[in-house]
C-alpha cells in the first residue's frame, strides 16, 4: 500500500508539472529556494498553485501568504516572474524578523551565515536569544530563527539540536548548515525585495488591514498550524479549535480567491464541509517518514485543477482504508 500511494503522489505532481508547461510555457519553476526548514512545508505545492495562478488569470498579480512560514511554495512563483508581489506575513516575530531582515539587512544576515560556528555553545546563545525576543534586536532575533530552524531536528524552533546535545547521534548539528548554498538562497530572494512585502500580525487582521485591496486580483494561499499537531509543532503560536473556527468565520464567505491547507481533521471537516474541494496527499517529514494526508479547502470563486479532483477519487477507490468523506464536486 505505501507504495501504491507513493506513484500516485508522484502521478499528481507530474500532472502538475504538465499542465504547468502547456500553459504556461516554461519548462520548470525554480527549486528550493526557502532557506527555512519546515514541517509540513508546502514547496511540493509550487506546481499546484503556479496552475491555480494561470487558470484564474492571476499571472502578474500580487499574492499574499498570511502564514507563510517557510514560504517555500510561493517565492518560487516571485521567481519565475509569475506573480508581481509577495505579501509574507508571520505571526511568529522570530519568523517575520528573519523575513524582514532577509529582505532589509541582507548583507549583515549573510554575514552572521557565513561567520557563525555550528556548534552546540552558539546552539544554546541562539536558543536564548531565540527565547528572550524583547530583549533582541530584529537581526539577531531573525538569525536566532534561522540558526535554530537549520540546526535543529525537523527545524523545529522548540526542538533540540541534530545529533543531541551530546553530539552523539548519527547525523551532527551542522549537516543541514550548508553556508555557500544557504547564502545564495538568500541573495536570490533578496534580489526581489522592492517586489516582497513582510509583516508580523495575526492572519484575519492582516486580511482584514489589506481588504480593501483584496479584489479578484489577488491569490491568497493560507497554510495555518494543523489541528492534530500543532501544540507539538508551534507550541506558543499554535491554534486553539476557537482560532481554527474564528478563521473559517472570517474568510469563507469572502468573496476572494483563497486557497487553505489543513491536515484532514474532522474539526476542518465540520468547518469547511460545504466548501471542501478535494483531498491532496502529501508526504512530510517529523524526526522519521509519515504520510500526511491533506484537506485542501478553496473559495467558490477560485477555479481549480480539473485533476485535483480526479486524483482525489482515484486515492478514494485504491486506498479503502481511509475513513472515506463526502467533498463537494468541482
Amino acid at each position: 500500500m505505501p507504495s501504491r500511494r507513493k506513484k500516485q503522489n508522484i502521478n499528481q505532481k507530474d500532472l502538475w508539472l504538465k499542465s504547468f508547461q502547456e500553459l504556461s510555457g516554461k519548462k520548470a519553476l525554480p527549486r528550493d529556494l526557502t532557506p527555512l526548514r519546515y514541517p509540513g512545508g508546502k514547496g511540493s505545492l509550487k506546481y499546484f498553485l503556479a496552475n491555480v495562478v494561470l487558470q484564474n488569470e492571476l499571472s502578474g498579480k500580487p499574492m499574499i501568504e498570511p502564514f507563510c512560514g517557510g514560504a517555500g511554495a510561493s517565492i518560487p512563483l516571485l521567481e519565475a516572474g509569475l506573480i508581481s508581489e509577495l505579501h509574507l506575513n508571520d505571526a511568529n516575530p522570530a519568523i517575520a524578523a528573519f523575513w524582514q531582515t532577509l529582505i532589509e539587512d541582507t548583507d549583515a544576515l549573510v554575514s552572521l551565515v557565513l561567520t557563525t560556528p555550528i556548534t552546540i555553545d552558539q546552539w544554546y546563545r541562539w536558543k536564548e536569544v531565540f527565547n528572550h525576543k524583547e530583549q533582541a534586536s530584529r537581526l539577531e532575533l531573525g538569525f536566532s530563527a534561522f540558526f535554530l530552524n537549520r540546526c535543529n531536528r525537523s527545524g523545529l524552533l522548540s526542538g533540540g539540536p541534530i545529533g543531541g546535545l551530546d553530539q552523539t547521534g548519527n547525523y551532527k548539528i551542522d549537516c543541514r548548515f550548508n553556508r555557500a548554498g544557504l547564502v545564495k538562497r538568500i541573495e536570490t530572494i533578496a534580489a526581489h525585495r522592492d517586489k516582497i512585502r513582510v509583516t508580523c500580525l495575526d492572519a484575519c487582521d492582516m486580511l482584514e488591514r489589506l481588504s480593501p485591496l483584496l479584489n479578484g486580483e489577488v491569490l491568497i494561499f493560507l497554510d495555518p498550524p494543523y489541528v492534530a499537531q500543532g501544540k507539538n509543532l508551534y507550541k506558543e503560536h499554535c491554534f486553539s479549535e476557537e482560532d481554527h473556527q474564528r478563521l473559517s468565520g472570517y474568510i469563507k464567505d469572502k468573496n476572494w480567491k483563497w486557497l487553505i491547507t489543513y491536515d484532514d481533521h474532522e474539526l476542518i471537516h465540520r468547518l469547511y464541509a460545504e466548501r471542501t474541494r478535494g483531498v491532496i496527499e502529501l508526504s512530510y517529514l517529523m524526526q522519521r517518514a509519515k504520510l500526511g494526508r491533506e484537506l485542501l479547502v478553496a473559495s467558490t470563486h477560485c477555479r481549480l485543477p480539473a485533476f485535483a479532483d480526479i486524483q482525489q477519487r482515484a486515492e478514494e477507490k485504491a486506498a479503502p482504508a481511509f475513513p472515506k468523506r463526502t467533498a463537494a464536486a468541482l
